[in-house]
């Protein structure tokens, strides 16, 4: 049967068969776990997760398939196979650095939990709702339907805008003429986003152009589900409210020339002054709305660091802690005694917008000793600058 055969084949015809085998035996597998990830697909969706893996298994058996086949040739000594092997994977490894990367990532990601499935985001520019978070990319949905998916990696380096993990302050800007009081915006813009169905709703003047002036209207959405729709709907209150009012809406590009005689001003008509009790009150309803997180942060910081250096046990017991911190708030601005309980001294300190954190740290870090020495300093300089007055005086 095999006397017209050559000799090299008939003698080296065993190896020949195994490496037909190891081929076909690779070819059948990777049929096989492409069957078995198509059924699995099918049955529970695509995911970034069921893809690596199908990848990965395929990419082991093609390794395998080309081990077992080096290894059958003849003659090739087993620092040979290292050394191909030892190069396969070099190119292996060199070619997937971004996938490499991007598994990292999403490990880390997951870790963070910086999102979560169905959260709002925007992420590198990029704004909707977070559809996947897969062991190699984020997979957002755009308001538009459209998806975009994001390699971990670059999640990982970009500044991450989660709407959902707090409520979100929704903001339409609007320009008008000079002509219109500012009172009259402010009241028409809030009304707008009351009728939006948004909470604490307050009014900016962004910008004062050459012939127009920029509002925003503000308001507190808690669904954040609904931030696009609501922001819609609130442009369609602004234009309803305005054009019920009799009160035009200026593009910053439209300029309206009327002749005016020379003497003519174009201001509005007066009114009453709002007081600067009144600024401030609105400033901080403004401000207790945008930056609560970071309000309640710092006062949580605030608390622990007199936890830490133990402020409350020292004021019950020594009557001279509490006329030391007594007088230290006072310089502060606020009002303060020492017959003033520690535990109300506690909450002015951690709730006080003059007092920060660091000035805190830098005032209890100090000993009794410390202060007294440096009031000495003190004195000391003023003493000599009073001498060198006094010296100035005389010549």
């Amino acid at each position: 049967m095999f006397e017209n055969l050559p000799a090299w084949f008939t003698l080296y015809l065993p190896e020949i068969a195994f490496a037909l085998i190891v081929v076909i035996g690779a070819f059948l597998v990777e049929l096989l776990i492409g069957h078995i990830y198509k059924n699995y697909r099918q049955k529970h969706g695509t995911s970034q997760g069921t893809q690596l893996t199908e990848s990965a298994l395929k990419i082991f058996v093609f390794v395998v398939a080309i081990f077992l086949l080096l290894a059958s040739i003849p003659g090739l000594s087993a620092n040979a196979v290292r050394l191909v092997l030892g190069a396969v994977g070099v190119i292996l490894a060199l070619s997937s650095t971004t996938l490499i990367a991007n598994a990292v990532s999403g490990v880390v990601v997951k870790m963070m939990s910086q999102y979560n499935v169905g959260d709002m985001v925007k992420i590198a520019g990029n704004f909707g709702k977070v559809s996947e978070i897969g062991a190699l990319q984020t997979e957002l949905q755009m308001p538009k339907r459209g998806l975009v998916k994001l390699p971990n990696s670059l999640v990982l380096k970009e500044a991450i805008f989660n709407y959902t993990a707090q409520k979100y302050i929704i903001h339409v800007p609007i320009t008008l003429g000079y002509n219109i009081p500012h009172k009259k915006v402010e009241k028409l813009l809030i009304q707008a986003a009351k009728d939006t169905g948004l909470k604490n709703p307050f009014v900016f003047v962004l910008e004062l152009g050459n012939n127009w002036v920029k509002y925003e209207a503000n308001g507190l959405l808690e669904d954040t589900d609904k931030m696009v729709i609501v922001e819609s709907n609130l442009r369609k209150n602004i234009l309803d409210r305005f054009n019920s009012a009799g009160v035009e809406i200026l593009s910053p590009d439209y300029i309206n020339l009327k002749k005016f005689p020379l003497s003519q001003k174009t201001i509005p008509p007066k009114t009453k002054r709002i007081s600067k009790e009144e600024f401030i009150k609105e400033d901080k309803n403004a401000e207790s709305v945008m930056f609560a997180k970071a309000k309640e942060e710092e006062e949580t910081a605030k608390r622990s660091e007199m936890d830490k250096v133990k402020i409350l046990e020292a004021m019950k017991e020594k009557m001279s802690e509490r006329n030391r911190i007594a007088v230290w708030v006072k310089s502060k601005g606020l009002r303060i005694t020492a017959w003033t309980k520690p535990e109300d001294i506690i909450e002015k300190l951690a709730t006080s917008k003059k007092i920060t954190l660091a000035e805190m740290k830098e005032f209890f870090g100090k000993t009794e000793d410390d202060l007294k020495k440096e009031k000495e300093v003190k004195k000391k300089k003023s003493s000599k600058k009073k001498k060198a007055s006094k010296f100035a005086i005389k010549i």
